[in-house]
């Protein structure tokens, strides 16, 4: 049992590794100029990284929740795209370089969305908002 439990412990630390690996060679197929022209990266990035979290703090001004759940729930809302977004893309023969292209322009931006969200909730709880 403990060798089996070993095995399957560092085959699910592979995952992420090897979703990334596997982003990364259908991102090589792609254009940098065809990934910027695509829209549908900006919508969901703007949804995934902004506006998602914007109606999650909404739900959670509630006195009754505690202030660390609050900010923990918020940034979690805040970040990326999961890389296993384009992993399920490539299993069920959806558009993987779209996925992938979502997971990589998603993850660069959350950078600076991160930073400002996280401060934007500092400056809520300055002013007693949370």
């Amino acid at each position: 049992p403990d060798t089996i439990q070993t095995v399957l412990k560092m085959m699910g630390e592979l995952t992420t590794p090897l979703s990334m690996l596997l982003i990364g060679a259908t991102l090589a197929q792609v254009s940098l100029k065809e990934v910027i022209k695509l829209k549908q990266i900006y919508l969901v990035t703007a949804l995934r990284l902004l506006i998602i979290p914007a109606f999650v703090l909404l739900f959670l001004l509630f006195p009754s929740i505690p202030k660390i759940s609050v900010y923990v729930v918020f940034v979690i809302n805040a970040m990326p795209s999961a890389a296993i977004t384009g992993i399920l893309a490539m299993k069920y023969n959806n558009d993987e370089k779209l996925a992938s292209s979502i997971v990589a322009f998603s993850t660069l931006i959350s950078i600076i969305t991160l930073f400002l969200i996280t401060n934007v909730f500092d400056i809520a709880t300055v002013l007693g908002l949370v």
